[in-house]
């Protein structure tokens, strides 16, 4: 996989590794045979839409074994604004939110912990 590094805030020495369509859809081409460049790229979009019009109906998006996409209300708020220190109204907001689920936590964790070389580990 090729992607981007940037490194972690706050973070010493560790690099992560940037993953974008592009990346995502040359990986599904190698992991499925007779899959085309042109297919995969249709249909990583397709699911990307799915599931921005999912939360666009503020509709819970759950994929076993990965996570729960879902969307937060935000109620408005007084705020201060840092320039000039007077009051502001924040106003409602609803934000997209991941909850990843306990199988990806464990392969995630089981990564880090037996890879000490790896990109993710401290």
């Amino acid at each position: 996989m090729t992607g981007r590094n940037y490194p972690a805030l706050n973070q010493p020495a560790l690099s992560q590794q940037v993953l974008n369509r592009q990346d995502i859809v040359k990986f599904m081409v190698t992991e499925v045979d007779g899959l085309t460049t042109s297919v995969a790229g249709a249909s990583l979009e397709a699911v990307i839409t799915c599931i921005t019009q999912s939360l666009a109906e503020h509709n819970l998006v759950s994929i076993n074994n990965f996570g729960k996409f879902g969307v937060r209300y935000r109620r408005s708020r007084l705020g201060i604004h840092p320039q000039t220190q007077t009051e502001i109204q924040i106003p409602a907001t609803s934000v997209p939110y991941f909850t990843p689920s306990v199988s990806l936590k464990q392969r995630v964790n089981q990564k880090s912990k037996h890879e000490p070389n790896s990109d993710i580990s401290r």
